[in-house]
């Protein structure tokens, strides 16, 4: 079986092709523009392009069963990522929508948007995402959705394998290495390369033809003791009346685009977090 994969060199990436490489009979396409690195397994084929370019025709075996889209700018929220993530699915999406592919999309719970919501968050609950990067992850979920037959697409809670940068912002404060005990109770749902692995192998085999949108976390809740039973700091505890007081105030004015932000911002600092 033939499969392509987006960003295949990345943090996730490079988990997955090395997973897949040894899991069982695939032949591995990973496409990126910086390949820099000898293949680990004989079969693994690395392929050089910049997916922000239309796909060169014949560029790709013509019998590819299976692509695996992960490639994105991520941990930035500018205009500009968005539009190149959203150039780099369209590309794809024109290569492949007149071809029989299953095809598995890398989205972001970065969709829903934290603000004024029932944990936890199902799938058919509405999206509403405060930054660039869900916006964006949001309008390639409806293109493929509108273009492609075969999909899947998975909407990742916040990684915490390796790059620690979305973990430690429930830890500590920014830029400091002070953590923080919320008054309210917090729950994450979070997400660890042998989740990711798994759910691919899963979706790889599957039989069935049915396309479908999950949300994807790790079976584990991760509490607050956990989180900061892992980190060494000075320990600080917001005040419950101060909080209550700000979130009252950003929920009252939510309908205003910055304010909205904010108290996603803190929902994801100070409250629960779950998906299912």
């Amino acid at each position: 079986m033939k499969v392509l994969i987006t960003g295949g060199t990345g943090l996730i990436g490079s988990e997955l092709v090395n997973y897949l490489s040894k899991l069982r009979k695939l032949h591995l396409y990973v496409i990126s523009r910086n390949i820099d690195t000898k293949p680990p397994e004989k079969n693994i084929k690395y392929l050089s392009h910049d997916l922000r370019q239309k796909i060169p025709e014949d560029f790709l075996p013509d019998d590819i069963e299976i692509v695996i889209h992960l490639a994105a700018i991520a941990h930035n929220s500018s205009n500009v990522s968005m539009e190149i993530n959203c150039t780099i699915t369209n590309n794809l999406i024109n290569e492949f929508k007149n071809r029989d592919v299953k095809f598995i999309y890398f989205s972001s719970v970065s969709v829903y948007g934290e603000a004024k919501r029932n944990f936890p968050v199902k799938v058919g609950d509405f999206c509403r995402p405060y930054s660039s990067y869900g916006l964006g992850k949001l309008r390639d979920e409806r293109s493929i959705i509108k273009n492609l037959e075969k999909y899947y697409i998975l909407r990742l809670a916040p990684f915490i394998d390796k790059d620690k940068t979305d973990l430690l912002k429930r830890v500590y404060l920014p830029k400091t290495l002070i953590k923080y005990r919320s008054p309210y109770p917090r729950e994450y749902s979070l997400l660890s390369a042998k989740t990711v692995n798994e759910k691919i192998d899963q979706l790889i085999f599957l039989s069935e033809a049915s396309s479908k949108i999950e949300n994807l976390s790790d079976k584990l809740i991760y509490t607050e003791n956990i989180l900061l039973s892992q980190y060494k700091g000075r320990e600080i505890l917001f005040g419950k009346i101060l909080c209550d007081l700000t979130f009252i105030f950003v929920n009252t004015l939510s309908f205003l685009s910055p304010i909205y932000k904010i108290n996603c911002l803190l929902t994801k600092m100070l409250k629960t977090n779950t998906y299912e």
